[in-house]
């Protein structure tokens, strides 16, 4: 027979919505029976708009706590006067106690679900695990397990935008473990910014960038051991991209909800040429693996297609679409004249749009790169020197210059800028006197 609940009797409960499918009474009401306990357990359905006032009216009808569940582990936050240091730092909270008067909140998701591991002889320090879901729960079985040096941890979710955003919140608190957001697929989000997803959908050469880093890492310091430990990760990677190849050999520049975007890229396929390339080289020499694609995957008459074409806006004005096919050596040596009268500022760099009074470093120096890979070295050291008078007293560049305006624009100083002029410096000039993962 249940308690009899008496004027004494201290009170309980679940707070969400909905509520009304939750277990936890049933098995709060019979803990506290087996217990001997005075006090019941009841479930509280409680819409977001009331959050609030629910909250307030846990102290003003001095009741001992409360578990919290969706869509509220997050939301109940600002109304608690002081959290447990983990919870503070998951952000998210599924126990709420009240201490005299004061609510305090925690999180026993974590604690929960490592005590089961550990009862299997499951022990997460060193372990690559992969969490289902990006909700509450998620949270802090992510933030739990990298506190217990989980090596690294991948999170997929239905919802991809949800698990970068989890990802990102969660990743610099631990920045021993290697948290990802890579879905099953081995793709990646096309953009964020500050943490928020800007672009909802994924495009093949994005995850695939990091070959080519990887094989300049081993090209300057020879550590296999770095790479391999990340092999399958890498291999889902390779395949992820390559699943965006159509019958025509060309591939989609993008994939959401919808299904592939049924056009293609002259830069993003010369950068897929360029991945696939650096991955062949790690599966050589590094991986000790059979490499899977080992036949260039463009030619000279590929970039002939009106597939290139996106939305029927011809690319011949974008500086890049000219001078990318010369880095997979899908490029005409007889136009390059064509290219730097189309382009080059005498003195200043390469512009990005034809028409654009603007020179940008970064397009400026992947074409030395380019330059330099067929032979005009000379021209690509010229264009190199023009750039360098762009560089600040600290001595970084900005992403372009407007020269009709006098202006750097626009005005920010962005990594991948930076990163290209130091590649370019390093391509021309040898700097690291090691092979260089570009001109593979």
């Amino acid at each position: 027979m249940p308690n009899l609940v008496t004027a004494t009797t201290r009170v309980y409960g679940l707070i969400g919505h909905p509520v009304s499918h939750s277990f936890s009474p049933a098995m709060h009401n019979a803990a506290f029976q087996e217990l001997d306990l005075d006090s019941v357990y009841g479930a509280f359905d409680v819409t977001p708009e009331l959050l609030e006032e629910a909250l307030r009216g846990v102290c003003g009808l001095n009741l001992g706590g409360l578990n919290v569940t969706v869509p509220h582990k997050s939301n109940v936050i600002p109304y608690l006067d002081n959290l447990d240091p983990l919870a503070e730092t998951i952000g998210a909270v599924n126990t709420i106690v009240n201490q005299n008067g004061s609510l305090r909140g925690t999180s026993t998701d974590f604690a929960g679900f490592l005590r089961s591991l550990k009862e299997n002889d499951v022990e997460p320090e060193g372990l690559e695990i992969v969490v289902l879901g990006a909700g509450g729960s998620a949270r802090a079985l992510l933030a739990g397990l990298a506190d217990a040096k989980a090596k690294s941890i991948r999170v997929w979710n239905r919802t991809p935008s949800r698990a970068h955003s989890l990802v990102e919140e969660i990743k610099p608190v631990f920045p021993n473990c290697m948290i990802e957001h890579i879905n099953s697929e081995g793709l990646i989000i096309s953009e964020t910014i500050k943490d928020k997803v800007t672009k909802d959908y994924y495009e093949p050469h994005h995850a695939a960038y990091i070959f080519l880093p990887l094989v300049q890492k081993y090209m300057i310091d020879g550590d296999a051991s770095y790479i391999q430990k990340y092999q399958e990760k890498l291999k889902l990677i390779f395949e992820g991209m390559m699943k965006f190849r159509d019958t025509d050999g060309l591939f989609f520049w993008a994939l959401d909800t919808k299904g592939f975007a049924d056009n293609s890229l002259i830069t993003a396929s010369c950068s897929i040429e360029l991945s696939r390339r650096a991955y062949s080289f790690l599966c050589k020499n590094v991986l000790q693996e059979e490499d899977q694609e080992d036949t260039n995957l463009f030619n000279l008459e590929t970039f002939h297609s009106s597939r290139f074409n996106r939305d029927g806006i011809d690319r011949a004005r974008f500086s890049m679409d000219s001078y990318y096919p010369y880095l997979i050596d899908c490029g005409d040596v007889d136009n390059i004249d064509q290219l730097l009268n189309k382009f080059y500022v005498e003195g200043l760099g390469i512009k990005c749009v034809e028409e654009e009074p603007w020179v940008t470093v970064a397009e400026s120096s992947e074409c030395c790169i380019a330059l330099h890979k067929v032979g005009k070295t000379l021209e690509a050291k010229k264009i190199f020197n023009d750039v360098m008078q762009h560089m600040n007293k600290d001595g970084i560049f900005p992403t372009g210059y407007q020269y009709k305006l006098d202006i750097n624009w626009p005005d920010e100083h962005s990594t991948w800028t930076n990163a290209a002029a130091i590649i370019a410096a390093d391509c021309l000039y040898d700097l690291t006197q090691k092979d260089k993962a570009l001109l593979l």
